[in-house]
């Protein structure tokens, strides 16, 4: 899960964070400081790294 520190939603992003590491769920966040709701170049390159060592090996049979 990934959040803007600025964003009106950040709250909302910790408390999501919160409630799935509680419920046992292995969650990777990104905080982006001083980013509001908008998603920043710097992030996409995590992104793609995540979904390519974790999802895509996840989704193969």
């Amino acid at each position: 899960i990934a959040w803007g520190t600025k964003s009106p939603n950040a709250g909302n992003s910790e408390e999501v964070v919160s409630r799935a590491k509680r419920g046992g769920m292995i969650i990777v966040e990104s905080p982006m400081e001083d980013v509001g709701h908008a998603f920043p170049d710097s992030e996409k390159a995590k992104v793609t790294a995540w979904l390519y060592e974790t999802v895509v090996p996840a989704s193969r049979p």
